[in-house]
């Protein structure tokens, strides 16, 4: 799984922060094989 997105609007030789939060959710029971 992945996501692209273009960025628009940055300028060359120019350094930025990026920050990403990321939540990931699943309705498997704790404690199912593969699960961890």
């Amino acid at each position: 799984m992945f996501i692209t997105r273009s960025l628009s609007g940055l300028k060359s030789n120019t350094t930025y922060l990026v920050t990403f939060d990321l939540e990931i959710a699943s309705n498997a029971p704790s404690g199912a094989i593969g699960i961890h």
